[in-house]
């Protein structure tokens, strides 16, 4: 078996000092203290910049988004409620009609009666036009409210010859006749009645009704709407285009109506201002499929007058000031009626679109176009801004210190390198000419060459040898050796 080896301890020279085992533990938990606390700064410059970008990006954004969602479907709700009072009409017509209350096409008395409820409770009807298949006759039911005033009448007309004897002097209708309007012919090819509800022919029941191509204009009560220094005495109106056959006529005699809505309702209540959270620039509108604009905050910018004809029209969304409203392409448009509802990033605006819910307006959408500014908290911002200053400012030091560094220690190194080879280059010129002077003046083992060291051993060595002489005194003294 092998012995083991002692370890025989280690024997101190003199002045030298034992290492100490409580200094290396102290340098051990210094760098790892210097590790973890360089490992603490990391994740906590991470976390902080990543709060801030999280802030300024997903928080801000969501909430945009949802704000900007919430006030689509309730200016969206508001609008279906205006545009309702043209359907709450419609009913009401087609109800008499149905139950034969209203039988004979000019039964003033009770055409006015099935109409009256609707006018009260929905003031943005304005007027109720009436034509028939089978009758040239015309009617025309309107409100009548003077300024400044919230009662009014309600004004039947119609051009039948007995205008003047059964509706006054003002009974008479001046305007052209119903047949001769555009909404006629529209309300011509629309079913109606049974027809439908006729569901044997058909797999769904056939809508009797249709919203004009186009928005309109109706005079306004008040005479004049004064917002941001701009009069404009007309009011922006759409028009609700229905058809009822009279039960027991085949189709033979039929009802064809228009419920006229006065769209400014849709601006009461200052339901299309929201500056204080959509921004300056943010706009709320309501547009039909054809990108015309039906309600905006500022009637002025809802239509134009062309030059020179003079003739006023509505604008289309895409003519509106804006960076964002040129993004509204009838792509868009289409796809929001198809989905329902579409939001995007136009530039600096998140817009979105809600189409309208309820019967017959899902040709009807509303636009929110928000900034994103007012959704910022100010001073978290700053808060954030001035962390992710204070977080970055000392890497960059770190990094300029680091160069720093580096090129002052580049310098010194090559300092260094040029005096090592000078001193190099000096001591073999020393050594040079020390060789030199030693070759030239030879004197003494101490001071004479190596060659003249070898030639004094040499003569040494010969002095000690024999001469030859006394080597043949020597071989002649030997003694001879015997023969045997």
């Amino acid at each position: 078996m092998f012995a083991l080896k002692k370890k025989e301890p280690k024997v101190m020279m003199q002045g030298e000092i034992a290492p100490s085992r409580d200094a290396d533990f102290m340098k051990t938990l210094l760098i790892g203290v210097g590790v973890a606390l360089l490992v603490w700064m990391a994740i906590v410059s991470v976390l902080l910049i990543y709060l801030g970008i999280r802030y300024l990006g997903e928080t801000v954004d969501g909430s945009r988004q949802r704000y900007t969602a919430i006030t689509a479907e309730r200016v969206g709700a508001k609008a279906v409620k205006v545009l309702d009072a043209a359907h709450a009409a419609r009913l009401a017509v087609e109800y008499a009609i149905q139950r034969q209350l209203y039988f004979e096409p000019l039964d003033y008395e009770t055409l006015r009666m099935s109409l009256e409820p609707a006018f009260a409770s929905m003031p943005s009807i304005r007027a109720v036009d009436v034509a028939f298949i089978g009758r040239n006759d015309s009617l025309s039911l309107q409100r009548k409210q003077v300024a400044g005033e919230t009662s009014y009448d309600l004004l039947l007309q119609s051009d039948a010859q007995d205008c003047v004897e059964k509706l006054g002097r003002l009974g008479c209708l001046q305007s052209l006749p119903g047949r001769a309007m555009e909404w006629y012919r529209i309300g011509m090819e629309l079913p109606g009645g049974q027809e439908a509800d006729n569901a044997s022919a058909r797999s769904s029941p056939l809508s009797n009704f249709v919203w004009a191509p186009a928005p309109g204009f109706v005079a306004h009560p008040e005479g004049a709407i004064r917002e941001r220094g701009a009069a404009v005495a007309w009011s922006p109106a759409h028009s609700l285009i229905f058809k009822s056959v009279f039960p027991g006529t085949s189709g033979q005699l039929a009802l064809i109506a228009r419920v006229i809505i006065d769209v400014t309702h849709l601006r009461s209540d200052k339901a299309l201002d929201d500056a204080a959270r959509l921004g300056e620039s943010g706009v709320i509108v309501l547009i039909d499929r054809s990108g015309t604009l039906l309600a905006t905050l500022n009637p002025g910018a809802q239509t134009l007058v062309k030059s020179p004809e003079g003739i006023a029209y509505f604008r289309k969304i895409s003519e509106l000031a804006g960076g964002w409203t040129g993004s509204v392409t009838e792509d868009r448009i289409l796809k929001a009626v198809e989905t329902g509802s579409e939001m995007y990033q136009s530039g600096d605006w998140l817009v979105a679109m809600s189409q309208l819910k309820g019967l017959g307006n899902a040709n009807f959408l509303v636009v929110v176009a928000s900034e994103k500014a007012p959704f910022v908290d100010e001073t978290l911002n700053t808060i954030c801004g001035l962390a992710r200053a204070v977080i970055i400012s000392p890497y960059p030091a770190a990094a300029i210190v680091i160069v720093f560094t580096y090129i002052l220690s580049s310098v010194n190194a090559r300092r260094r390198m040029r005096k090592v080879h000078a001193l190099e280059e000096k001591n073999k010129q020393d050594m040079a000419n020390r060789a030199l002077k030693i070759m030239k003046h030879p004197g003494g083992l101490g001071g004479m060459s190596v060659v003249s060291k070898l030639a004094a051993k040499a003569r040494a060595a010969a002095k000690a040898l024999p001469a030859p002489e006394s080597k043949a005194k020597a071989a002649k003294a030997l003694p001879a050796p015997e023969s045997k």
